[in-house]
C-alpha cells in the first residue's frame, strides 16, 4: 500500500516540480486525477507563441 500511495503521491507533485505554463487553472492537489481530466499538454511539440 505504501508504494502505491508513493506513486499516486508522486504523479501529483511530479507536474508542480516542472515548470510548464499552465493556462488553465487545474486543480493540482492529492484528489487531482490526471485521468480523469484531459488535459492538452504539447511536452515534446516546443510551443512558441
Amino acid at each position: 500500500m505504501s508504494q502505491i500511495d508513493k506513486e499516486i503521491r508522486r504523479f501529483t507533485v511530479e507536474p508542480l516540480e516542472l515548470p510548464v505554463p499552465l493556462k488553465m487553472p487545474v486543480p493540482l492537489g492529492p484528489d487531482y486525477i490526471p485521468n480523469d481530466n484531459p488535459v492538452e499538454i504539447p511536452e515534446e511539440e516546443p510551443v512558441n507563441a
